[in-house]
């Protein structure tokens, strides 16, 4: 999601890691404007909450991640 926005620093730079230092290559949010702040902040929350959530499939009763689209245990789709 941030990355579509446009707003990041370093979201190709891993491939450099042993090239350069390791800290040097994690990704950022960079900001034009100190106002964006809250946004930017809103955006990274938003994108935390994304990433954690999860559905139980009917069928097993297996936990994955939202964005599957097929339970990863027994292929059940997602209700």
């Amino acid at each position: 999601m941030i990355i579509s926005l446009g707003i990041t620093k370093n979201e190709y730079a891993h491939g450099a890691i042993g090239e350069i230092a390791a800290f040097d290559t994690w990704p950022e949010l960079w900001l034009v404007n100190e106002s964006d702040l809250a946004a930017a902040n809103a955006i990274i929350e938003s994108s935390k909450q994304q990433s954690n959530s999860q559905w139980q499939c009917q069928n097993c009763q297996e936990f994955n991640a939202d964005s599957f689209e097929l339970c990863w245990q027994c292929q059940q789709e997602k209700p």
